[in-house]
């Protein structure tokens, strides 16, 4: 080791100053064992296990690792910056500029070289945008991530406990900022959705007092705290919205139930002593990772990949609500992550739904369809104020008759204190395109239906001039 040169000087100072921590630590715990053998065998065990853990921060260091995976389930790739793509494998490493994309029956589980734990469930893009990470003053590390979509777990390491002001967990609508320890982020074009399991986080819409470039949580008017203590709920910020809305569970699906843990994934426990110093905080919080990887054990893998790993189709289309929105730089950047990837399937005034090209599949020719309703977002444009009001879904139905080439849906919402009626029939055109019939139905419909077996149907639609009342929306649908 002495022969070789360590490039960058932050590095060679951290991976020096952790060799002679080592050295000390080893002879003050040989010491230590020898003055009190007789009452405690197992001091020396304890100490090389203190020995072993700053041998691998020292590792990281001289690699200039962000982290190192723990195992892998399914299928993965790292997409790095100038290198070829990778399938990600156990001890794999992982730097900053990495970009980590798993398949619909992937996770992954990285041990941060802070001691964080960054988990990458199934159907997921995450990148790890800046890593800089001071072992010798862990508060003035930069640390920085963006889930592109998808589901992803954190649980924090010294480097974003000490540099709260420093850290940053970015979606394409976001800004995440930790208050806590351990929180789930999902991460879809037209929702982002947060929920925290010990600790805080506060959450933020982008705009001109929250730019995506920065770091550290964005406060003021447009964020939204959400902690463990508050009781069960998630913060979930729709697109075109200026802040996140606490969401009570209430039977509603919340971020882990969009993409659900391994069997036996442990929980972080919130430490309520108000003793803990931020250093004991952060040797807490790696100690509780390391329990984390020896409970994700290979039987527990085992398991889910034989029984409860069933890989989850991706949607059909996204959607987007880009009309009736302040600035035009808001709803360009809504169309441009709509877009990325994908191309125009429908458009109306307020919403635009977006699909993969090759996602419609051939449909059967005989038989029908029943859907039901799984997402639903919509708007009415209130008369008196000419603003967006939501509106909510109390009831909806969709019908296919794959034979005749034709559909039915009928939507029932409440909106400004009123029942409304949404209704539309139509024709099942090549592709799968839905479309309405003009002059015919009240309401404009637009969409698809397609996926595996036919099983999925998305469209957006516009009822306008309904009691004054401008409606519109946008649906998903499974079989």
């Amino acid at each position: 080791m002495s022969g070789h040169k360590l490039a960058n000087p932050y590095v060679a100072a951290t991976f020096s100053h952790n060799q002679t921590a080592m050295k000390k630590a080893l002879i003050n715990c040989q010491a230590a064992t020898l003055l009190v053998l007789q009452w405690s065998k197992g001091l020396f065990a304890l100490c090389l296990v203190m020995l072993g853990l700053l041998w691998h921060a020292a590792v990281l260091a001289q690699t200039d690792a962000a982290g190192r995976v723990m195992f892998v389930v399914g299928k993965a790739s790292k997409h790095t910056l100038n290198g070829p793509e990778q399938e990600i494998t156990k001890d794999m490493i992982v730097r900053q500029g990495d970009k980590l994309v798993t398949a619909a029956d992937a996770y992954v589980y990285t041990r941060m070289a802070d001691g964080a734990l960054l988990v990458v469930r199934p159907a997921s893009t995450l990148s790890i945008d800046l890593w800089r990470y001071d072992a010798v003053k862990p508060e003035q590390s930069q640390i920085k991530y963006t889930l592109h979509n998808g589901l992803s777990r954190y649980v924090s390491g010294r480097g974003s406990q000490a540099a709260k002001d420093q850290f940053r967990f970015n979606t394409p609508l976001a800004a995440i900022g930790v208050r806590g320890t351990d929180f789930t982020v999902w991460s879809q074009p037209e929702v982002t959705e947060v929920a925290v399991r010990a600790g805080g986080v506060v959450m933020s819409a982008f705009g001109s007092n929250c730019q995506k470039e920065a770091l550290g949580p964005c406060e003021g008017r447009s964020a939204t705290e959400l902690f463990a203590s508050s009781g069960p709920g998630f913060l979930q910020l729709k697109s075109g919205e200026k802040q996140p809305q606490l969401i009570p569970l209430n039977g509603k699906v919340g971020p882990d139930q969009n993409s659900p843990a391994l069997i036996n994934e442990p929980s972080a426990k919130e430490d309520k002593s108000g003793s803990a110093t931020n250093g004991m905080l952060a040797l807490k919080i790696e100690n509780r990772v390391e329990k984390m990887a020896a409970q994700l054990n290979a039987e527990a893998v085992t398991q889910m990949q034989a029984a409860q790993v069933v890989p989850v189709p991706p949607p059909l289309a996204v959607w987007g609500r880009w009309g009736g929105l302040a600035t035009n730089a808001e709803r360009d950047q809504i169309v441009a992550n709509l877009l990325n990837g994908r191309e125009v399937a429908a458009i109306n005034s307020y919403y635009i739904l977006a699909s993969k090209p090759g996602m419609q599949t051939t449909l059967p020719e005989t038989g029908t369809g029943n859907f039901k309703l799984t997402e639903h977002d919509g708007i009415v444009i209130n008369p008196q104020t000419g603003k967006a009001e939501s509106t909510r879904v109390l009831d909806g139905s969709l019908r296919i008759d794959f034979g005749k080439q034709r559909f039915q849906t009928d939507l029932k919402l409440e909106a400004l204190g009123q029942m409304l009626q949404i209704g539309a029939a139509g024709k099942v055109e090549p592709g799968g395109i839905l479309r309405s019939d003009l002059f015919v139905s009240p309401t404009t419909v637009q969409g698809l239906v397609g996926g595996e077996g036919a099983g999925q149907a998305s469209y957006i639609y516009r009822q306008p001039g309904t009691n004054g009342l401008d409606i519109s929306g946008a649906t998903h649908w499974n079989r």
